[in-house]
């Protein structure tokens, strides 16, 4: 587990004519958190003398822009403000388990050193006992007493023998206790030294007194990116607007007031500027940027799944931040360096981001994307990341219910409108913790009208897809994110909820709904083919039936198509579309079909194609 620690005591240095006083600490009261980015706002009291204090805040975050750091308060005037950078080596927890483990291992080495003595002595006493084997006595030995020194001297060359073989196996049993320690001791990872922040202010004061200031800065290494819980009930949607914080400042927000924002600080705000592209022979076509290249849609890809590694060990990354390109859509690995993520359909290009790994911009190629994210060299220079242990296979998520339990009311919260982006205040504190896991807050619950309609596109796959459509949607402030999706307080699966959409009604896609049944098939005893000298023409026909097997009426947008010819040597004529509307450029019909319970709607698609006998031309 990849974890950086930092410490967020902070002390203020009060240096003048020799003499110095303590600050209160710094305390992270509210954190703004932008799409790529967070302002921190932190409070703390300086006991200031009259006249000139020179000030030192410590062991900010790493993450700081020094550009952005700002202080408020009354009864000085701020003289210079500047950030510096400092480390620190907290090896205490290091030194204790490697103090530990080493006493313990002289403790086992004493007791072997124990039984070694005491197997020499066994040696000895076995030595003495076989130089006196000879036995003598004035008048000879008799049998008795011969029989009675036998037994002796071997009963005690057992006892020896025993004595021995236990102390064997007890110091063979200490060298393996041994053996683990110093495989546990090895395997201790050596804290290096931390990087963090310093900011070091000079301020004229007015009077003497404890002044109360605001200190505000930007971090990069946070965000949040939104999801959706939507639950369909009758002609009107509850959606659950959600915002996953994602913060690894070093810093670890306690009990703060939060904001969340769509704007993104740290993006550029200066309009990009169009440079002449010259045409000449053998010079290579300019870099395509993410809008030439191919939409994920258009290749069949709508969601995308993989493992993102280190390039150094080769293991698995947790808490890499993973955006599609331009959009709020997003996700972060869990505990197996693993994702998953459901496309929009203007998805292009994936953006994955992690602590001390260069940034990777990856095309959308396949629906399996595996990464491998190499060390920001510059970066680690700025901020050294450790670990003590190694985290644990997370279980696997349980399967959803089919069914939901009452919702607890959403927490209050404060819409507040900016000219260029929204924001939301959260009213009850929250603890995001400086961690690769994101915190889930509610923003709000909005239960909002919507006109529940089918849709389907036998053509592409012969399912009806219910569909909520959402007028004057811009009031609620909605932007691109997965979404849970529930009918009936039933499980359906997840979509993405898109709303790059310039048209004044949103479409919410809610799933399938298995009990539209839809059939589409060539109905070739009716079609006709006629040659002629110089040309050719064939007929297409097409039946659909869509049946209504639910109780209630349904609405139905079927969609399907004609081929269009884009040169004048291909014909095509419509011959019956069985009312539907058409568009001329696309060739996209369109039926609004209302079904009654138990009844079937049937449409016919009959067209002809005309072109030269002379050319092969594939129809479907």
């Amino acid at each position: 587990m990849r974890s950086i620690f930092l410490s967020l005591s902070m002390t203020a240095i009060w240096m003048l004519s020799g003499s110095f006083a303590m600050a209160e600490d710094l305390n992270i009261r509210r954190a703004t958190v932008y799409l790529d980015g967070a302002e921190v706002t932190a409070e703390a009291e300086l006991n200031l003398r009259q006249g000139r204090n020179e000030i030192t805040f410590k062991n900010l975050s790493p993450f700081m822009d020094p550009a952005s750091l700002q202080i408020a308060g009354e009864g000085f005037r701020v003289l210079s403000i500047s950030r510096g950078m400092d480390t620190v080596l907290d090896d205490k927890a290091y030194l204790d388990s490697l103090r530990m483990l080493t006493d313990q291992i002289q403790a086992l080495e004493k007791r072997i050193r124990e039984a070694e003595s005491a197997l020499r002595v066994l040696s000895r006493e076995e030595a003495v006992l076989t130089a006196n084997q000879k036995l003598t006595g004035e008048g000879g030995v008799s049998a008795g007493e011969l029989q009675q020194a036998l037994e002796f001297f071997f009963a005690r060359l057992q006892t020896i023998e025993n004595n021995r073989l236990k102390l064997t196996e007890k110091n063979r049993s200490l060298r393996e206790e041994i053996q683990e320690l110093e495989k546990k001791k090895a395997a201790l990872i050596k804290p290096k030294e931390e990087v963090y922040s310093t900011v070091h202010l000079i301020l004229q004061a007015d009077a003497a007194g404890k002044i109360p200031v605001e200190i505000r800065y930007m971090v990069s290494e946070a965000g949040w990116f939104p999801t959706y819980d939507i639950f369909a009930d009758g002609d009107q949607l509850e959606i659950s607007y959600n915002a996953n914080i994602r913060q690894q400042s070093g810093e670890d927000w306690n009990a703060v007031n939060l904001i969340i924002s769509s704007a993104s600080p740290v993006r550029s705000q200066v309009l990009p500027r169009l440079q002449p592209y010259y045409l000449q022979f053998g010079r290579p076509a300019p870099t395509p940027v993410p809008g030439d290249l191919p939409r994920a849609y258009d290749m069949g890809i709508r969601q995308v799944s993989g493992q993102v590694l280190d390039a150094f060990d080769q293991l698995p990354l947790p808490g890499v931040s993973i955006i599609v390109s331009g959009t709020s859509v997003g996700t972060v690995t869990d505990a197996n360096g693993r994702y998953h993520l459901h496309l929009p359909s203007e998805a292009r290009m994936l953006e994955y981001r992690f602590i001390g790994m260069k940034t990777r911009h990856e095309p959308i190629r396949s629906s399996v994307m595996n990464v491998v994210m190499e060390p920001d060299m510059v970066a680690l220079q700025e901020i050294i990341v450790v670990g003590y242990g190694v985290k644990e296979d997370a279980a696997r998520l349980a399967a959803r219910p089919e069914s939901r339990p009452p919702r607890p009311q959403a927490p209050p919260s404060i819409s507040l409108g900016y000219q260029t982006s929204f924001a939301y205040g959260i009213d009850i504190p929250y603890d995001i913790p400086s961690s690769e896991e994101p915190v889930q807050a509610e923003i709000k619950r909005l239960i909002i009208p919507a006109e529940m309609r089918y849709q389907a596109a036998p053509k592409l796959e012969e399912a009806a897809f219910l569909t909520a459509r959402v007028a004057d949607w811009e009031q609620y402030n909605l932007l691109d994110g997965e979404a849970n999706l529930y009918i009936d307080n039933q499980y359906m699966g997840r979509n993405v909820l898109e709303t790059r959409t310039i048209d004044d009604t949103l479409a919410i896609s809610l799933g399938r709904d298995e009990n539209i049944i839809i059939n589409r098939q060539r109905q070739r005893e009716y079609e006709q083919r006629r040659r002629w000298t110089n040309r050719v023409r064939e007929e297409r026909m097409w039946h659909i039936a869509v049946r209504n097997n639910k109780s209630e009426q349904i609405v139905m947008e079927l969609f399907d198509q004609v081929p269009v010819s884009r040169t004048a040597d291909i014909r095509v004529e419509v011959i019956n579309k069985s009312g539907a509307t058409i568009n001329e450029e696309t060739g996209i019909l369109q039926w609004i079909l209302e079904i009654q319970p138990g009844e079937t709607a049937e449409v016919i698609i009959h067209y002809s194609v005309e072109y030269p006998r002379d050319r092969y031309l594939i129809i479907e």
